[in-house]
């Protein structure tokens, strides 16, 4: 029974931050009676350089099809009326013009229909809207974004009179083995002002335009934020595995800072 108390009391204090020292051979023979700070921590070693998380920087984006008016076909299954909606996430980089400009993934704000839903639909709307920690929900503008098989999944939104704080682009890409955080809404998970951090590694490069990270993600994960560890931004979450949704997608550092650079240019020329 001691035994099992001792190793809770040693875990008890492992997890609350504490600090095991060793002493080196020939140092046994040392008074380790008093209150000295012999054996502190160096001042020298230095802890993670992680300022708080940026939670109001975080979005939850839902996009929705609104059919106003279906084409005259006889046994057809549109109907006026009917809306259709998606979730995804998305992180606020900054406030322009009495509003917040918010990143996510490029497919998380694509309105195109399909083919076979323009054979039935004569006229929809698709409106986008950002829902902030506070719960407040405010109609958003597309500034620029893609979704094609060669380029990054990257969308810049632009929601007026949503108040959020915008985070930094990192200065350089993330090192292999790096923790990063995703800030996201999996499954549509969002509790204002709450939302779940999620934890994993970077895991390198996929390609020109991606990288990999261990950040778990499912369906309403899109867009997430992925964060270094100095809580700056490094890539945009937009695709999980099926069969193991610990293995993601983003966008690289490098591709994200091009479109941030090239979407920026262009909200500088929109009459919004």
């Amino acid at each position: 029974m001691a035994k099992l108390l001792l190793l809770f009391s040693l875990l008890a204090f492992l997890s609350c931050g504490g600090r095991l020292s060793t002493i080196e051979p020939g140092e046994a023979s040392k008074k380790t009676d008093d209150t000295s700070d012999e054996y502190a921590p160096s001042a020298k070693e230095k802890k993670p350089n992680r300022t708080a998380f940026p939670v109001k920087s975080f979005v939850k984006i839902r996009k929705t099809l609104h059919i106003l008016e279906c084409k005259k076909i006889d046994g057809t299954v549109c109907k006026k009326g009917d809306k259709f909606g998606s979730m995804g996430s998305g992180i606020s980089i900054g406030k322009a013009r009495g509003g917040s400009l918010l990143l996510t993934a490029g497919h998380v704000c694509h309105s195109a229909l399909s083919s076979r839903s323009l054979n039935l639909i004569e006229k929809y709307e698709v409106i986008i809207t950002a829902t902030n920690i506070n719960n407040e929900e405010k109609k958003s503008v597309i500034v620029h974004h893609f979704n094609e098989s060669n380029k990054p999944d990257l969308c810049l939104l632009f929601s007026k009179d949503l108040d959020t704080e915008g985070v930094l682009l990192a200065a350089k890409a993330p090192e292999v083995g790096e923790e990063v955080f995703g800030l996201s809404a999996p499954a549509g998970i969002f509790h204002p002002p709450t939302f779940p951090i999620i934890s994993g590694r970077y895991s390198g490069l996929v390609d020109k335009d991606n990288a990999m990270v261990t950040v778990p993600a499912v369906g309403g994960s899109s867009g997430s934020g992925i964060l270094n560890e100095d809580m700056r931004l490094v890539g945009i979450l937009f695709a999980t595995h099926p069969a193991f949704n610990v293995v993601t997608l983003t966008s690289n550092y490098h591709a994200t800072a091009i479109f941030l650079n090239n979407a920026l240019k262009k909200f500088a020329k929109m009459d919004i």
